[in-house]
């Protein structure tokens, strides 16, 4: 993993001809140039969206799309404040990420943890908005733009959230998977985050292992380049294998097993999110795993 930057340095960091890291080290967004436009991917959180919009003038560049990866607070609360910086820009996300930000009980639960990471990182960010995601550009898996020289492919991930995009740039050979393989703790930990389903985020894990990338940026902690990407997407397999097995071995209720691995996670880079955050996804996860039992063993036939 390439070393990081000051954890409150909201300078550029050039990662190719083109290609960005903005942000803070624990949300980093990815700036993507062409001749034509630029895209930055990745929304984050309200506390970061300052540090981006100055790293974006240090550049001179206004994004033409700003791209949701997916609707959780660390990756949507970011929007308001890039949309009323870059009022030009198109947003884009995947199918059902505006239908889940509608719902009161995620709105509620959106608002609480935008105000703890904000704590968190000791930032004065203002009072967070729910971006209104209903006039955003919906894109497909297969669906490309082209940045001027430069192509962004979209592929639709399952396994971890309703509308989840990532992005393929085969001309850089980059991809933006966002929280497919899992929350990175450095230097070799993954929280696991199958809080749709374990096989379908096994598939996409195989799915994008696929593209054969040598430069992954992910959202949390770090680029990884080369070798070290294909260790990052065995690492991500193995933690989640971890948490399935265990889930479904512990003979405690889900609520005690859930508790368990809440004590064994919630540490290091994980407390930039509530307790109760951290508890519900370790409840999903413990769901998760006894709805699919018996059925990782199929799905080992597919893995690279």
């Amino acid at each position: 993993m390439e070393k990081s930057a000051s954890k409150t340095d909201d300078n550029p960091v050039k990662i190719e001809n083109g290609l960005w890291r903005l942000g803070h080290d624990h949300f980093l967004h990815y700036l993507v140039c062409g001749t034509k436009a630029a895209a930055l991917i990745e929304t984050g959180v309200t506390a970061t969206a300052p540090m981006v919009i100055s790293a974006c003038h240090t550049l001179n560049v206004s994004p033409r799309y700003l791209i949701v990866t997916h609707p959780h607070v660390d990756h949507v609360t970011g929007l308001p404040l890039l949309k009323e910086a870059f009022p030009e820009s198109s947003v884009i996300c995947g199918p059902g990420a505006g239908a889940f930000l509608g719902k009161e009980k995620i709105r509620r639960s959106i608002e609480r943890d935008d105000r703890f990471i904000t704590a968190f990182l000791k930032k004065k960010a203002g009072h967070t908005e729910i971006p209104d995601m209903t006039t955003a550009l919906t894109f497909k898996e297969g669906e490309v733009i082209d940045l001027g020289g430069v192509t962004l492919i979209f592929v639709e991930i399952k396994g971890h959230a309703p509308g989840h995009l990532g992005v393929f740039v085969p001309e850089l050979k980059a991809l933006f998977p966002s929280d497919a393989l899992g929350f990175f703790m450095p230097p070799a930990d993954f929280f696991p985050t199958f809080f749709t389903g374990y096989l379908p985020f096994l598939a996409s894990l195989n799915r994008l292992e696929a593209f054969d990338a040598e430069i992954l940026g992910l959202p949390h902690q770090g680029v990884f380049r080369k070798e070290k990407v294909r260790l990052a997407f065995l690492q991500a397999r193995r933690s989640a294998q971890y948490v399935y097995e265990y889930a479904q071995a512990d003979w405690e209720d889900e609520e005690k097993t859930a508790e368990k691995l809440f004590g064994s996670f919630y540490r290091d880079e994980l407390r930039l999110y509530s307790p109760e955050n951290i508890m519900e996804c370790c409840r999903l996860l413990v769901r998760r795993s006894r709805e699919e039992k018996g059925g990782a063993k199929e799905n080992e036939g597919h893995r690279h």
